[in-house]
């Protein structure tokens, strides 16, 4: 991704002679010149800081060891690079190297149907009908369909199964939920289960407010069987078969709660094959209990029996958490009366609040129930269920414990800085977002979202800062960065708004001094060729040259367009007789040829970098696809479509530079293959009407038709109207010239077959005078009389017979 020098690289370089001290002497020298970062990075190569670098290497080192360094350093900074990190973001890519490697590694591991999903959106959010990696909460069982890992492993999921990638999001506008609450002056809440003491003094704690435990209406009849503890799947599986057995022979029904997805399908073919592999023994009371068993894994999963007056007796329910928060299951009569509904707990709950919810689908409204725990133990150490309970109960009051130093002093300094940025940016909000976004952004919301950008990468680069004033619980350090926060307002202040647009274009121009990042460059390019500022487009489109190699492609297309609409220029003589180039006649124009070869410079340059973005984009989709070939691994098809759709817009630019510079007219292009037999006949023009090197524009069409007219035997007029009807029609490919002259005309059928007729009547015409003359000369007057007659004969039919082969279509 970067060039690295290390000191064993320099180490080397020593030859005979040269001492070790050399390496500390060049080390020195390269991080003096900033050729290179501490860690042995090279940094962005200046000539200035090389030229500097050389002369004081061969100063203190040496002309020949200076010579190996320098050749070193040229090596370096022209291997090929196999990431391409654009330099912006080049400190916010290293930050972050370590947490990339290791959620990549983490995101070949993590199983699908565990912790996320891959299938197309159901929650309407979405349009896309690709499947997409969404996130599952394992306390609650829901889709989390807005929600990202962070770290690029969401990022790293979605290139694991070939899903459309989504941009990395940064904390830039956020608000937690404890400082939303706190914002009413009043808070009201109502829980059915807010689990250990602890958690209720949390709350009790975080929002000041008083707990008031309300006893239930009726009292709850509810009985709590023995757990068990499960050392493999086998024995897990048959112990929640043989619970569930004895329970629907009781006429019982039964919900079995799963951690995961994945859980609730093993638990689900476990049961399936434990049944087929005992119905013998088991007999036939069960058999439509085990045909007919309910899975309820996602939320668009059907749950309700309300249609079937409430759930019947032996009936199993195996599902995620889903079913074990807020699901109001109702009964049938008969299942009341034999004891309701039993829960299992496939898994020891995180903490006591979810495993309440759990027995909470139970024993509701005063009717009976009961509840177990069968859950898989990997950690034989643990003896009992008491034990893990403890353990498990003693980390909660950890997390609880340490959830209000965690918002003292990470949640708050966050939030604090915010209010900071956002009283900042209060007085051109109103100005950015009244904005139609029908058209081109302003110069204003161009600045302000530029803004939004710089603040959410600053606060990133404070992450680390904001984790040691939580770890350390230090106020001090708490101001320090609260203090950081109006040192960046301070350099990084928003144009005033006002009324005068020069006056607003100069306050908004001094606000890209501090902007890093090459989008509102090419922004602020856009908006002044929109409106005519061409000069002060191509400064800012050469600053993006300078300064962003990566986008010279989108500069360089920019700058091509706007110097290809200075080529035609009016003759100095008649310069203030016509006002616009484009009204004047052609014999008052000239091109400029300096900016004709500029234009096609900057476009061609421009198509060259497109077409090698393209090709990247096809190598990542081989690259993805390749890593699809695992069969385990759940696929999609949206990465490669997305590369496609980028691509589709590369190319239209290329198109677009095409169209502009010309295309090249090959005869191959005209071809007969596909067509019926009977236009195997038409007659094309032969090789050398076409110039091979000729470049083709949208005004030379007419000029090469009429200039060709005459070898395929067309009227010119009628050649010439060919244009605009295939135009009009939509049959006119732009881009290839070559097929509009005979593509073109075969659609109109105006190719002819050669007449002929039309030549022999050309002969007569010549012939006949001649024949006439020496007539009158040598022959008496019955004879000349007799040969004029024979003469108009002949011209008749041959005219007849011209025109009617003339009027001939063919095809």
């Amino acid at each position: 991704m970067y060039g690295l020098i290390t000191k064993k690289d320099v180490a080397g370089l020593l030859y005979d002679g040269k001492k070790v001290s050399d390496i500390g002497v060049i080390w020195r020298l390269l991080l003096k010149n900033h050729i290179i970062s501490e860690e042995g990075l090279l940094l962005a190569a200046n000539v200035e800081n090389i030229k500097t670098l050389a002369v004081e290497l061969r100063s203190e080192c040496g002309v020949t060891l200076a010579g190996r360094v320098l050749a070193m350093i040229t090596l370096v900074l022209n291997r090929p690079r196999e990431i391409t990190v654009p330099g912006y973001l080049r400190d916010f890519a290293l930050a972050h190297l370590d947490e990339f490697i290791d959620n990549a590694k983490k995101a070949l591991f993590l199983q699908h149907n565990d912790e996320y999903v891959v299938d197309v959106d159901h929650t309407g959010r979405s349009g896309d009908l690709q499947p997409l990696v969404t996130i599952i909460d394992r306390g609650t069982g829901t889709d989390l369909a807005t929600s990202q890992w962070s770290e690029g492993l969401h990022q790293f999921l979605q290139l694991k199964h070939g899903c459309r990638l989504s941009p990395l999001s940064l904390k830039a506008v956020f608000v937690s939920n404890v400082s939303y609450l706190k914002g009413y002056l009043r808070l009201n809440g109502f829980s059915g289960t807010l689990g250990s003491k602890e958690e209720s003094n949390s709350l009790v704690t975080l929002y000041n407010a008083d707990l008031v435990r309300i006893p239930t209406w009726k009292a709850k009849t509810f009985n709590e069987n023995a757990p068990v503890l499960a050392n493999t799947t086998m024995e897990w599986i048959k112990e929640i078969y043989d619970e569930t057995c004895d329970q629907v022979l009781a006429l019982r029904s039964v919900l079995i709660i799963c951690r995961s997805i994945a859980d609730v399908e093993t638990v689900h073919a476990g049961l399936l094959q434990m049944y087929e592999s005992e119905q013998k023994s088991r007999g036939s009371e069960i058999e439509d209990t085990f045909n007919n068993i309910i899975v309820y894994r996602r939320e668009f999963d059907e749950f309700d029996f309300s249609s079937t007056g409430g759930l019947m007796c032996s009936r199993v329910i195996i599902s995620t958490n889903l079913a074990g928060r807020g699901t109001d299951i109702i009964l049938t009569k008969e299942l009341a009366i034999a004891g309701g509904l039993h829960v299992i707990v496939s898994f020891l709950p995180e903490n006591s609040r979810i495993e309440d919810q759990a027995y909470g689908r139970s024993a509701r409204c005063g009717q009976p129930g009961s509840g177990q725990i069968i859950t898989l133990v990997e950690d034989d150490s643990a003896t009992n269920i008491f034990q893990l309970k403890q353990f498990r109960d003693n980390a909660e009051v950890h997390r609880l414990r340490s959830l209000k130093q965690f918002y003292d002093y990470h949640i708050e300094v966050e939030e604090t800085c915010l209010t900071l940025f956002k009283d900042h940016c209060s007085g051109v909000l109103s100005s950015v977002y009244s904005h139609s976004e029908d058209s081109l952004p302003t110069l204003l919301q161009t600045v302000y979202f530029a803004l939004l950008d710089e603040w959410a990468m600053w606060l990133d680069r404070k992450t680390e800062a904001i984790k040691r004033c939580e770890h350390n619980k230090s106020s001090q350090e708490k101001a320090q960065i609260i203090e950081s926060v109006r040192e960046f307002l301070r350099n990084h202040p928003l144009p005033k708004v006002v009324q005068d647009p020069v006056k607003l274009k100069e306050n908004v121009s001094s606000a890209f001094a501090w902007i890093t990042c090459p989008q509102p460059f090419l922004a602020s390019a856009l908006i002044d060729i929109s409106t005519g500022h061409h000069s002060s487009a191509l400064t800012t489109l050469d600053k993006v040259l300078k300064d962003f190699p990566e986008f010279a492609a989108e500069a360089y297309y920019y700058k091509g367009i706007i110097k290809q609409q200075r080529i035609r220029q009016m003759k100095k003589e008649f310069m203030n007789k016509v006002a616009d180039v484009d009204d004047a006649p052609e014999n008052l124009i000239r091109n400029d040829m300096d900016m004709l070869a500029e234009a096609t410079s900057c476009l061609l340059n421009a198509r060259g970098l497109f077409t090698a973005r393209a090709q990247q984009k096809n190598m990542m989709s081989n690259v993805i696809s390749k890593l699809q070939q695992n069969p385990s691994i759940v696929k999609s098809r949206g990465f490669v479509m997305q590369q496609e759709e980028a691509v589709a817009v590369l190319e239209t630019l290329i198109g677009n530079i095409d169209d502009i510079l010309g295309h090249t007219a090959k005869p191959e292009d005209v071809a007969l293959a596909a067509e019926p037999p009977s236009m195997h006949q038409v007659y094309a023009p032969d090789e050398h009407y076409f110039s091979k090197d000729d470049y083709y524009i949208d005004r030379m069409i007419y000029h090469h038709l009429e200039k060709k007219a005459p070898w395929i035997l067309v009227n010119k007029s009628h050649l010439v109207s060919i244009v605009p009807y295939l135009r009009e029609k939509g049959i006119l490919p732009g881009q290839e010239m070559r097929k509009v002259i005979v593509g073109g005309m075969r659609q109109l059928a105006v190719i002819t077959k050669p007449n002929p007729w039309i030549w022999a009547l050309g002969l007569f015409i010549i012939i006949a005078p001649i024949a006439i003359l020496l007539g009158a000369i040598f022959l008496g007057p019955v004879a000349l009389t007799i040969g004029l007659v024979a003469l108009a004969a002949v011209g008749t039919t041959l005219f007849v017979l011209a025109a009617m082969g003339a009027n001939q279509k063919v095809g």
